[in-house]
């Protein structure tokens, strides 16, 4: 998937937002992560507040993060206690790079240009059901937010955040 069709697609994902809601573009940075990609994505995909869109953004990998990644590629419409919603996940292979970790987050920065909030998430991070709509609600009962970034980060016992 090219960086132009992820945003034609971000760009139509914003056009169907719904009033009063944020439009949150989710970024799964993975490396090696093929025994818990499916987790984070499902995670996700089972949030009472779905991301608007979820790119998973691959660099480095010496595993089967890709495949494992891809079986969740494309729409998605998912029934909540908030209601219907949709997303759709895409699935991006930067290859290897000396500086893996930040060129993955730069390159998934200019996949959700447009969005009103970025949710990062580490490919080994499981969340739990009612994380996004939490963070979105706090985000935006203050005015003053103007831009976030969240990171989700895993415990070291397993719980989910």
């Amino acid at each position: 998937m090219t960086a132009a069709l992820a945003r034609i697609t971000a760009d139509s994902a914003v056009d169907r937002a719904v009033a009063g809601r944020a439009t949150i573009g989710c970024l799964i940075l993975a490396r090696d992560a093929a025994e818990s990609v499916a987790g984070v994505i499902e995670s996700l995909l089972h949030q009472t507040r779905v991301p608007d869109v979820i790119h998973v953004v691959v660099s480095d990998t010496s595993d089967a993060t890709v495949e494992m990644a891809s079986r969740y590629a494309g729409p998605r419409d998912v029934i909540t206690a908030l209601g219907a919603q949709a997303t759709r996940v895409f699935v991006h292979d930067i290859g290897r790079s000396h500086d893996a970790p930040a060129s993955a987050l730069d390159y998934g920065c200019t996949l959700v240009e447009g969005y009103d909030y970025l949710l990062g998430v580490d490919g080994d991070t499981i969340v739990g059901e009612r994380v996004i709509e939490h963070l979105e609600s706090e985000a935006m009962s203050d005015t003053r937010t103007l831009g976030m970034f969240f990171t989700l980060i895993r415990h070291e016992s397993g719980e989910k955040v």
